[in-house]
């Protein structure tokens, strides 16, 4: 299996395990009574500020996968351009990862400084391999 592919499954196992968290974290509220099951509204901040970061890591990583799949799945079928692009997606990946993990640790300015910088690195990582894999089709 190729790097790239590697690293789209890292990022599906990401995504899985954010969602878990947050499925836990409901089901847990639910069942010790403490929230009824149709009390998590979406897009309204519910919850700790914890779990409210938990959630928006899980959608941050859910935007970004069907971007880094599409592009992964160009760049194999497309194999004269795997070799070009797959140190690229391990960055565009590990951006998405640091991304999410920025959501979970804090909201400060700093770290939303730093959550924006990956964002832009991620979407020159994403433009570029485009690009690669256009130029050696």
């Amino acid at each position: 299996m190729t790097i790239p592919l590697w690293c789209l499954l890292g990022f599906v196992a990401w995504t899985l395990l954010l969602v878990l968290c947050v499925v836990s974290w409901r089901t847990t509220l639910v069942l010790i009574g403490r929230k009824r099951a149709n009390a998590f509204t979406g897009g309204v901040q519910h919850g700790s500020e914890l779990y409210w970061r938990f959630n928006r890591a899980h959608l941050n990583a859910v935007e970004n996968l069907p971007l880094i799949t599409a592009v992964v799945a160009a760049a194999t079928f497309c194999s004269c351009a795997i070799a070009h692009v797959r140190h690229v997606v391990r960055s565009a990946s590990g951006r998405a990862i640091i991304q999410t993990i920025c959501h979970l640790v804090s909201n400060a300015v700093a770290v939303v400084y730093v959550r924006f910088t990956a964002l832009l690195v991620q979407i020159g990582c994403l433009i570029w391999m485009i690009r690669e894999i256009i130029a050696h089709v």
